[in-house]
């Protein structure tokens, strides 16, 4: 999959927080600031087709146009959906949106400026950690200043190729994620038809196999200091999530009450721009 979006869900003290400080803070003693890969289905039909053009090169434009959709029905963990486990109000943003507002300057006045976290630099991506849970395997990539990097010598450079999970297009802007369990429950079989050239998703018709779905998450590392982006920057990329089954964050507002939470914090935000109820693909790139 290349992924060009990342977001940040977080509860009603949370989004207060960020409100007041115009950005993102570590609330905990952990230096880091957390965002998840966003899989939109585009993304998802994007990676089916390579998938295609790969394994079948030579298909016909028939082949290609009788060839029906089946990777979304394989694509149905918590990684693809729109759901929230960590409460009702998501941040999205561009992979380079985050990158160039955690390395550029902020203009503090007319013609002060302070760095965030790289004076200008390029951020530097590591490969991280994995951690394990119950049903999930989360692949963490460290995003840190270059002042930082003896500190974080020994964990290895994330390139476009390096990683079997996943690995960073600088050039396009995309997070390239090697997906290895998109599913927490497989429903479907894969099929490959050689003669005619194409690929089906089959009911399974057995009991469904259960299996770990994985995924990827970014840390930004911040330490003590505010990760500033700006009022209408952090308006315009809020969104009312839905909850998952499943939750961390046990608060859950309704849509009506959390899109007036957001109206008290903004009052004077234009409302004929990006409404809070619109998915990643409709609010757009900036």
């Amino acid at each position: 999959f290349h992924l060009f979006y990342v977001k940040h869900d977080t509860n009603r003290a949370g989004l207060e927080g960020i409100y007041a400080d115009n950005g993102f803070r570590c609330p905990y003693e952990d230096p880091y600031v957390w965002w998840n890969m966003v899989v939109t289905p585009d993304d998802i039909q994007s990676a089916e087709d390579r998938m295609l053009e790969e394994t079948y090169p030579d298909r016909t434009e028939e082949q290609r146009l009788m060839q029906p959709r089946f990777l979304a029905h394989f694509a149905t963990s918590l990684a693809f959906r729109e759901h929230s486990r960590l409460g009702s109000f998501r941040f999205t943003f561009t992979l380079r949106e985050v990158l160039d507002a955690y390395g550029e300057q902020v203009e503090e006045t007319n013609v002060l400026y302070r760095p965030q976290f790289c004076d200008g630099e390029k951020p530097v991506m590591r490969v991280f950690k994995t951690t394990l849970y119950k049903k999930e395997i989360m692949y963490a990539v460290l995003v840190h200043s270059p002042k930082l990097s003896g500190e974080f010598s020994h964990f290895p450079l994330l390139t476009d190729d390096t990683s079997p999970v996943c690995g960073y297009n600088e050039e396009a802007g995309h997070m390239i994620w090697k997906a290895e369990a998109m599913c927490e429950t497989h429903r479907y079989r894969l099929m490959r038809d050689d003669t005619e050239n194409r690929m089906t998703a089959e009911p399974w018709n057995e009991y469904p196999q259960y299996f770990f779905w994985d995924n990827v998450a970014l840390a930004f590392h911040v330490g003590k200091k505010v990760w500033t982006f700006g009022s209408d920057k952090l308006r315009d990329s809020l969104t009312i999530s839905k909850p998952d089954d499943i939750k961390i964050e046990p608060e859950v507002i309704d849509p009506l009450e959390a899109l007036s939470i957001i109206r008290q914090l903004w009052p004077e935000y234009q409302e004929d721009r990006v409404e809070p109820d619109q998915g990643v693909e409709e609010r757009g790139k900036y």
